[in-house]
């Protein structure tokens, strides 16, 4: 599925340039993030070995026709290395009646191992025109593909127990085939099981056993409930326990909670709409989980 980000290309034309004479343009990200050491740089999280679509927003005056194109650089501390392109964005772009045009660069972004910085370049031209000038820079970062290599290892252990009335959480994990179990089958069970043995065999597991909660939001409109007859129980069955805690009105933080050896986490942020779209929330649920059944904190 392509990611689709907002990319604002402005031209600044006081008159149409002769043939030979690329527009000056400047690109500005429209929803990116802004680098806290540099104020100019916008950077946007991506996920390799895909493809991401980029949309421009493009502005110029009427009577011009211009040729877009793009690079692909790799970058590390030091050095910069080209990728790909130059690579078409669009031919012959007319602005016969009007000063803004949306169109939209799709980039086919490489598969990687671990976090990778990149740049796009876009370049500007009269169409037909020979020479290509620089039309200004995004930083991209480029994330693997598969990020929840962790949790499934783990699901496949040892079941994750999930309520999540809603469907975002669940649909997500079945997405990835993650494997899970629903809480109302875990609940009707009258055994008492060990804190660590896996609730789907019986048999002992490495880790705690997990239960990912999504609380339904109250009727009034407010918060979320933050107590319920499954998150008792699966309390007093020893369970470490991560709510979702998404309709709390707060600065987005995780609150860790350690009461009578029973660990459990409140994340109340808006999470579980992005994770399909934003690399680095897979990212923070992996390391929720992780920071939920290790027995250190951090």
């Amino acid at each position: 599925m392509a990611q689709k980000v907002l990319i604002w290309i402005v031209f600044w034309l006081a008159t149409v340039p002769p043939s030979d004479a690329a527009p000056h343009v400047t690109v500005k990200g429209r929803h990116a993030d802004v680098e806290p050491r540099d104020a100019g740089s916008q950077v946007y999280h991506c996920f390799g070995d895909r493809s991401g679509e980029f949309v421009l927003d493009v502005q110029g005056v009427t009577g011009i026709r211009l040729d877009l194109a793009g690079r692909l650089f790799q970058r590390t501390h030091a050095l910069e290395a080209p990728v790909d392109g130059p690579f078409e964005i669009v031919d012959n772009l007319g602005f016969d009646e009007t000063a803004r045009r949306v169109v939209t660069a799709s980039i086919r972004l490489p598969a990687v191992k671990h976090p990778t910085s990149f740049r796009v370049q876009f370049l500007a031209r009269d169409h037909l025109a020979e020479a290509w000038q620089p039309a200004g820079e995004i930083a991209v970062i480029v994330y693997p593909s598969e990020l929840l290599s962790e949790v499934r290892s783990y699901a496949e252990s040892q079941a994750i127990v999930l309520d999540d009335p809603g469907g975002k959480l669940t649909s997500f994990l079945a997405s990835h085939k993650i494997a899970y179990m629903d809480v109302g089958r875990l609940l009707v069970e009258p055994t008492q099981m060990a804190e660590r043995q896996d609730p789907r065999s019986g048999k002992p597991a490495r880790h705690p056993n997990l239960a990912l909660l999504v609380p339904q939001q109250k009727i009034d409109g407010g918060g979320p409930q933050r107590a319920s007859h499954e998150f008792d129980a699966l309390r007093s069955k020893g369970y470490r326990i991560v709510r979702f805690l998404e309709g709390v009105e707060t600065l987005p933080h995780i609150r860790i909670h350690d009461f009578d050896d029973r660990k459990w986490l409140d994340v109340e942020m808006r999470l579980l709409d992005s994770l399909t779209v934003d690399p680095r929330s897979q990212v923070l649920l992996v390391e929720i989980i992780r920071l939920a059944i290790n027995d250190d904190r951090p």
